[in-house]
């Protein structure tokens, strides 16, 4: 079974992906992923329909 994943939005405080890491849930605050402002639907939901 595949764990679950988070990526934390830029409105959630990134303490909060601390706080997971340390109950041992994979977590990432997304200015840690991506650049800050990245773009919801062209950065961070890649489907087929808007993926590059």
């Amino acid at each position: 079974m595949t764990a679950w994943r988070f990526l934390l939005d830029e409105n959630v405080d990134p303490k909060v992906a601390a706080h997971l890491e340390n109950e041992e849930v994979v977590a990432e605050h997304v200015r840690d992923a991506l650049e800050e402002g990245a773009d919801d639907k062209t950065d961070v939901c890649r489907t087929p329909a808007n993926a590059d």
